[in-house]
């Protein structure tokens, strides 16, 4: 797997075999990646006020 950014885009370059469950795991494990992300800039912006 390879993951890179560009500007404000994030690109997943998966294997070209793979399983769907293997899709899905990349799918979760990168939503939970954003929700972990989107609380902690929470965080950050309450201690800001």
């Amino acid at each position: 797997m390879l993951i890179r950014v560009a500007g404000d885009n994030i690109m997943l370059s998966p294997p070209l075999i793979m399983t769907p469950n293997e899709v899905e795991e990349i799918i979760s494990k990168f939503g939970d990646a954003l929700k972990a992300t989107e609380e902690r800039i929470g965080e950050l912006k309450s201690r800001k006020n």
